[in-house]
């Protein structure tokens, strides 16, 4: 059976029992209990979240969904910048595969090229 983790900010919340219980007996879901927030956010604790909830490390698919904190206005700020959110999300995605994947499909492995 295949394994996916679900990894995203508060919105998340309102749709992970809906896809567990589209995928049951189909996937094993897992899901954070902890928002993931912002890019950096989720960066930095990804990997002790893991641990603490014991998700496998043979995770078929990953569903990352946060973004939306990372380009929000407060107040008068300025939009985080374009690069610094691909990168974010470029470091996300070595983290993620080192930590989730026991393998990582061709098709990840031939966006670094």
């Amino acid at each position: 059976m295949k394994k996916i983790l679900l990894c995203g900010d508060s919105i998340k919340f309102g749709y992970q029992r809906y896809v567990m219980g589209a995928l049951d007996g189909v996937a094993e879901v897992y899901a954070l209990t902890e928002s993931g927030r912002f890019a950096q956010h989720m960066l930095r604790w990804l990997h002790e979240w893991k641990e603490k909830e014991k998700i496998p490390t043979d995770i078929d698919l990953v569903h990352w969904n946060v973004g939306l904190w990372d380009v929000l206005r407060i107040m008068d700020s300025a939009r985080l910048l374009l690069l610094n959110f691909m990168a974010n999300c470029y470091c996300a995605y070595k983290n993620v595969s080192a930590l989730c994947f026991r393998k990582q499909s061709k098709c990840l492995r031939s966006v670094r090229r």
